[in-house]
């Protein structure tokens, strides 16, 4: 999971909490730094960086969204990786303005997608739902279904039993 300076923490940190809780192996790599800060100033320390990390040995790479997601952009090893990912049919999972990326770097053609209301996500087709599932792309609008978002992914990697059950654990 990749984390940029400026993430909207529940967009992050919920999901590193449901993902671990179903005992997924979840890497948290910093775009730049191992120490990232988030929107609302919480500092939380990554396991690598985008440079040092080797993105292709992943099953999947999310990205959380928040004020900060445009420093995505300008990382071309995240780029590259990504549009490996989705040409491989590997897990790509994007939430908030995060989608807006993927659809500025052209890996979105033919994909359905949905993301934060108000951001325009090019090159994609748009359908406002809170989750959007296309193939092995999963994305999401917002803070509000960020924790849909995580149970989403466990649903799709372990299956809806261990999803219903984190639900039932949560008190969801």
């Amino acid at each position: 999971m990749v984390f940029e300076n400026d993430f909207e923490e529940i967009e992050g940190l919920a999901v590193v909490d449901i993902l671990r809780r179903a005992k997924l192996n979840l890497t948290m790599i910093g775009l730049t730094d191992k120490t990232v800060e988030s929107a609302q100033k919480v500092k939380v320390g990554m396991d690598t960086t985008v440079d040092e990390a080797d993105l292709d040995k992943f099953d999947m790479l999310i990205m959380p969204g928040g004020a900060g997601t445009e420093n995505y952009f300008k990382v071309e090893k995240l780029k590259k990786a990504i549009a490996s990912f989705i040409e491989e049919e590997k897990w790509v999972c994007a939430i908030c303005a995060a989608p807006s990326i993927l659809g500025r770097w052209g890996v979105l053609k033919g994909k359905t997608v949905t993301g934060y209301p108000t951001i325009d996500i090019p090159n994609a087709n748009i359908k406002r739902e809170r989750i959007v599932i296309d193939g092995k792309l999963i994305t999401s609008m917002g803070p509000g279904t960020a924790t849909e978002f995580a149970l989403e992914i466990v649903a799709q990697i372990c299956g809806k039993e261990t999803a219903d059950s984190l639900k039932k654990q949560m008190l969801l």
